[in-house]
This record gives C-alpha cells, sequence and structure tokens, in this order.
C-alpha cells in the first residue's frame, strides 16, 4: 500500500512526527524515531549526514517529496527533515521505502 503526503498531515495531528535535524537526532537517540522522512532538494551535505546516521542507528530512510510539499502537508512552512515516531505506521510507507 502506497502512501499519500498527506497522511504525514494526519501524523503531525496526532504528535507522531518530529521535524527539523536537531529533534530528529534527539528523537533517534530516545529510541522514539522509527522512520526519517527527508525532502528531495534538501542540502546535499546534510541529506547525506541524516541518510548516514539512520544506516548506522538501523532507522528507514525515505528520500521523498520537496521541503515545500513536505510543509504543506504538516501545515507549516519548508521542512527537509521529518522524523515518524509510530512504528504501526512504518509499515504504510512500504511501498515507497
Amino acid at each position: 500500500m502506497s502512501v499519500n503526503i498527506n497522511f504525514l498531515g494526519i501524523l503531525n495531528r496526532a504528535n507522531k512526527i518530529v521535524t527539523g535535524k536537531d529533534s530528529v537526532k534527539r528523537e533517534s537517540y530516545n529510541g522514539r524515531v522509527k522512520l526519517i522522512i527527508c525532502a528531495v532538494d534538501f542540502s546535499t551535505r546534510a541529506k547525506s549526514d541524516m541518510k548516514r546516521f539512520a544506516e548506522e542507528n538501523g532507522i528507514p530512510f525515505l528520500e521523498k517529496w520537496t521541503k515545500q510539499e513536505l510543509g504543506v502537508a504538516l501545515g507549516r512552512g519548508e521542512t527537509g527533515l521529518v522524523g515518524v515516531l509510530d512504528k504501526s505506521v512504518v509499515s504504510k510507507f512500504k511501498g515507497v521505502l
């Protein structure tokens, strides 16, 4: 099953995501992040750093959508990095991983 970007808005309202590099890393160290979503137009260096971080910590990494698309879905400005906190939701992203 493929997931629609608008599903991220539902997760946001349910407090099942964190945004931004610092928050994603902090919650990852606490074992809460189950999936990292990075915008395709996120800076190359930051994208590379987060991909390596995800691999080192065994967290699935998805590079999809633009910063603007992520921001609109979440009801905020441009967002380059999202951490999904709900493990049961990760299976919905399997079609796009």
